[in-house]
């Protein structure tokens, strides 16, 4: 089977992320100095940034700022992507729940870390600092070559399964996958990265505020919070319902976009075949989708054991 090249070289750079973000994961954890709450923030977008860095400038292809999506749009584009992102948050919380049925929210888990960081530092390092890098790589490198060598749509599913592997956790993995193909749909509407970008950064930055509101109105409210069945079936049920309605509104939306934008026929021409969608498929991303559920089953199952017998982590 012959390959697509920039699909390949997609498949590379996602293996090579994941096993830089394994290598430093175990390497940090061996260090006996205490790494400072700052630092373990920054360090996980700077493990998807470092053999990005690496591939942009030793790789055969070089990549320009404009191939990767750095190009101006229309300001009302702006404001319906805000809308676009609002529609999209129901399916958001409905898909969250699910996974919580199954595994710890991974957000909440981490939000004592989170909230001993100053509000500020925090508020930069998740909601301007990772959205910028994550969209950079996922929407930017990795669609777009995985887009070369098929169609849209099999590049979108291609880039959002890549950004929620990346997660490393399923509650997070679950719901990034949603955000990925949303994401990937505005970089179709938009050939922009910009819309992206400021997409992500209201949801992290949402979850940030959220987080830290929780704290300075009630301190002991993120420990109360309910995660029994009970509740969360209510949540899945009520969600579920107002995204039927919300996330077909968001379609809409997304189609007003790329009117805007002049790329209405790109959006239509999604379904189209184009070449083997096979030629996407390598070694390289077998392997690193293997190495990623391997992980995620191996620490959602370290954590529920943890937990049976008591233990803190």
């Amino acid at each position: 089977m012959k390959h697509g090249r920039a699909s390949l070289r997609a498949n590379r750079l996602f293996l090579s992320i994941i096993i830089f973000h394994l290598i430093s994961t175990v390497f940090f954890s061996l260090v006996p100095a205490e790494i400072s709450l700052d630092v373990n923030l920054v360090l996980g977008e700077l493990m998807l940034l470092v053999p990005t860095i690496l591939f942009l400038v030793f790789g055969e292809e070089k990549v320009s700022l404009d191939a990767l999506g750095f190009r101006k749009i229309k300001w009302s584009t702006f404001f319906l992507t805000v809308l676009y992102v609002f529609l999209l948050e129901p399916l958001i919380i409905a898909v969250n729940a699910i996974s919580m049925l199954f595994v710890d929210n991974t957000v909440l888990e981490a939000s004592d870390m989170i909230l001993e960081v100053p509000y500020v530092r925090a508020f930069f390092y998740i909601a301007i600092f990772a959205p910028f890098v994550e969209e950079m790589i996922f929407r930017g490198i990795l669609f777009q070559d995985y887009k070369k060598d098929g169609s849209t749509w099999g590049a979108v599913i291609l880039s959002a399964v890549a950004f929620s592997f990346m997660h490393m956790n399923f509650n997070q993995a679950a719901y990034a996958f949603v955000i990925g193909v949303a994401f990937a749909l505005l970089m179709v509407a938009t050939g922009s990265l910009w819309p992206s970008i400021l997409g992500h950064f209201l949801i992290n930055g949402s979850t940030t505020v959220e987080l830290f509101l929780s704290k300075w109105l009630d301190p002991g409210a993120l420990e109360q919070v309910d995660v029994s069945p009970n509740s969360l079936y209510l949540t899945i049920g009520i969600y579920s319902g107002i995204a039927l309605f919300t996330t077909c509104l968001a379609w809409l939306v997304l189609r007003a976009i790329a009117k805007k934008e002049g790329r209405s026929e790109i959006l239509s021409q999604m379904r189209d075949k184009g070449e083997d969608p096979k030629k996407r498929i390598s070694f390289s991303l077998i392997l690193s989708w293997c190495i990623c559920l391997i992980y995620m089953t191996a620490i959602a199952g370290m954590m529920y054991l943890l937990k049976k017998n008591g233990i803190e982590f």
